[in-house]
């Protein structure tokens, strides 16, 4: 409590700190448009919500133009939905190499252990694990996604079927990756870090004479150990890109990227006596020889082309097409509860799976302004046809290993006979067809609708191959609506209320086999009221209550772990504070405070496995969570910084039996940049406290600790 208290106290000094620059700026006009203008591009008319041009539109840690909240540019205040965004500079001031550092300070964000092959995110307390874009089209495949092509991260919080069609009820990630630019860029850099963190960037564009073509390079090498005992990272990226300005309207970008990660297969500490094991945070429970034996190995590539075309003032169009290919080999251990006594023992499984996928979004959106009736109205329409083909195997060999539990001692494992017969072997089809439309009605110079609804038809069929034979087939139609008022009694200041609906389809629709709708798509219902405060041209302070209920919730059958069963609705209802910008001059600070009170219910009162969920915490949710980065800029380019971070109590499953302690954690950071060089030093945990970061979220025992204290360094030079 005393750590909670602590980080609301900060929050509220910042607040105050805020609060005073507001009532100082509120008495001189703003013109927050212009200056958004100016940091997005060459040509924007904010009133009508068409933005042309190029670059970040982000002013240090604030994104006051955003695309994830409406499919288009439009000034975040004017979204009836928390929109938060993380820009380049956060990344770089912040030493974030990984998408989890970047969400790091993200309000109502968590993280969690994603079978140690993926990036995991929940939102709001809810799962977003197949809720990934790239540049607003779909990247769900689960792979650890890396930050070298990428410019900034937007998150949008709470359902957001009516645009992107299926998706968890927190939100979804959306990743706006660098494009070839107008001006030359020239730059590596180099990571190090006291872990054992080693690592490459760099990025390159030009343009050609006439400036029809641009071109643009970007990429990593890393090769990365970790406080963790056997851990490895080998990983290299290279994402090329080519705009094409086919005339003054029109423009093509050709955009590539692939990823190799090779990478230890980690999934914590055990579980006993309802919480983690008390071990040293290395302790690994795997093969003497993890690097052959377990490990995880990826590759992922695709091509993105995106036309976009302004046939006048009033209507442009843009179409998207993407094609990604991802291939998994998997090697990983899974244990069962720990035997009880003096010595208790745990024994140790081996897996083997492999995933192929292929897939592939068109996706077509025409913008128009008009008026109708004498009020403006900026319309979007949309279709977005989406296919994926989805291969997977897994073999298992039972009891390769029983180690004491306190004192492991590695061995090699038997290897897992080619002659085994695959526990799963199948293949997955998911096909969608998308049709949208929204509309964003000025109803007065201060009151704003946004209205908008999404029909989606979604095929899934999954041919088992194994000696079971159970093939699936589903057809589904939905429909998923958003309302939004927004009112601005003065420029700075909107007051917005909204309501909308979500669905999801059963992960790969391998779950529920429990009656006849018992693999029908889960459905979301999502009610949020807030106000955003423009402090000044380059901060805002926002404040969102939110109600979010979800039926048919999935979890993890504790009797067999890879089997999903519903555990019947989960409902959370909460308070989010965020903050973004440079409050006061050379004062920036990112991050804010989240209050959330979730529950399960199920009126059989325990789940289908029998032990109790009704009334049970969410797994993962903690119910006061704060996050908070604070910069202050110093003389002759030089700055410092520092940060904090808490979350309570929170449960590994939602069983609610094994407990992960509340926690408080300190950064520092500081950094020097001039025309040429850009330097970066970043110490995390600083005091060096024990915690742990997450657990797998669907069962108990998987749970990842938190790092020891890191210095990192990062050097970043214009070499021409």
């Amino acid at each position: 409590m005393y750590r909670l208290r602590l980080a609301a106290t900060l929050l509220a000094s910042v607040g105050s700190l805020a609060l005073e620059s507001a009532g100082a700026i509120a008495q001189q006009p703003v013109e927050t448009e212009r200056r958004v203008a100016r940091a997005a591009g060459d040509a924007i008319e904010l009133g009508t919500i068409e933005v042309r041009g190029e670059g970040d539109a982000a002013i240090g840690y604030y994104a006051p133009v955003v695309t994830t909240g409406a499919k288009v540019p439009i000034l975040a205040r004017d979204i009836p939905q928390t929109v938060y965004a993380v820009p380049r500079q956060q990344l770089d001031e912040q030493n974030a190499v990984s998408l989890q550092d970047a969400l790091r300070y993200t309000p109502g964000v968590s993280v969690a252990v994603g079978d140690g092959q993926r990036d995991e995110v929940r939102i709001r307390g809810f799962s977003a694990l197949a809720d990934q874009y790239v540049d607003g089209l779909r990247d769900d495949a689960y792979y650890y996604r890396d930050l070298s092509n990428i410019e900034r991260v937007e998150i949008l919080e709470g359902p957001a079927s009516v645009l992107y069609g299926r998706g968890s009820p927190g939100g979804l990630i959306n990743r706006i990756t660098k494009k070839p630019q107008a001006e030359p860029v020239n730059t590596i850099g180099l990571t190090l870090g006291s872990g054992g963190q080693r690592r490459t960037e760099f990025d390159f564009g030009t343009k050609s004479a006439n400036d029809f073509a641009r071109f643009r390079l970007t990429g990593a090498v890393e090769d990365s150990e970790s406080f963790r005992k056997q851990f490895f990272l080998q990983r290299q990226a290279v994402a090329p890109s080519l705009l094409l300005n086919l005339t003054p309207d029109s423009k093509l970008t050709i955009q590539g990227d692939y990823l190799h990660d090779d990478r230890l297969a980690d999934l914590g500490i055990p579980s006993l006596n309802g919480k983690p094991v008390r071990v040293s945070r290395s302790t690994l429970y795997g093969s003497a020889i993890g690097d052959k034996q377990t490990k995880n190995t990826f590759d992922v590539g695709g091509v993105t082309l995106t036309f976009d075309h302004r046939f006048n003032d009033s209507l442009s169009w843009r179409s998207g097409f993407r094609f990604y290919d991802f291939a998994l080999d998997r090697n990983y251990v899974t244990w069962s509860t720990p035997t009880a006594g003096a010595n208790p023992m745990i024994t140790l499984d081996l897996a083997h799976r492999t995933r192929r996928e292929t897939g592939a979004t068109w996706q077509n959106e025409l913008t128009q302004k008009t008026t109708i009736l004498g009020l403006n109205h900026t319309l979007l329409y949309g279709v977005e046809v989406n296919g994926q083909d989805k291969r997977e195997q897994n073999f298992g060999l039972n009891r390769v290993a029983t180690y004491s539990l306190f004192a492991p001692q590695l061995v090699p494992f038997q290897t897992i006979s080619p002659a085994t017969l695959p526990g799963t072997n199948a293949r997955n089809e998911f096909r969608t067809v998308g049709l949208y439309v929204q509309d964003l009605v000025e109803l007065t110079p201060q009151l704003k609708l946004m209205l908008g609804g999404r029909l989606d038809w979604i095929s899934q069929k999954r041919n088992d191959k194994t000696a079971s034979n159970i093939d699936l087939e589903r057809t589904d139609r939905t429909f998923s609506p958003r309302a939004g008022l927004v009112y601005q009694p003065w420029q700075q200041l909107s007051l917005y209320a909204s309501y909308s609906q979500s669905f999801q389809p059963l992960a790969d629709f391998v779950a529920f086999r429990r009656g006849a709708d018992a693999s029908s798509p889960q459905r979301t219902t999502g009610y949020e009221v807030g106000a955003k405060y423009d402090l000044n041209d380059k901060a805002n302070i926002s404040l969102a209550l939110f109600d979010v209920e979800q039926n048919h919730v999935q979890g993890s059958d504790p009797s067999n772990p890879t089997v999903a069963i519903d555990i019947g609705t989960q409902r959370v209802r909460g308070l989010q504070l965020s903050v973004a910008g440079e409050i006061l001059p050379n004062w920036s600070v990112t991050g804010g405070y989240t209050y959330l009170d979730g529950e399960i219910r199920n009126l059989g009162d325990r789940g289908p496995t029998g032990l109790p969920v009704n009334g049970n915490r969410p797994a993962l949710l903690p119910q006061h969570s704060a996050h908070l980065w604070i910069k202050r800029e110093l003389p002759k380019g030089f700055y410092v910084a520092a940060g904090v971070h808490a979350e309570s109590e929170r449960f590994a499953s939602q069983y609610n039996i094994t407990r992960l302690p509340g926690y408080m954690t300190f950064d520092l950071g500081a950094g020097w940049r001039n025309e040429r060089w850009d330097v970066t030093a970043t110490v995390q945990n600083v005091l060096n406290r024990r915690y742990f970061v997450s657990a797998l979220g669907t069962t108990e025992g998987y749970n990842m600790p938190g790092a020891l204290t890191t210095f990192m360094l990062s050097a970043r030079m214009k070499i021409f």
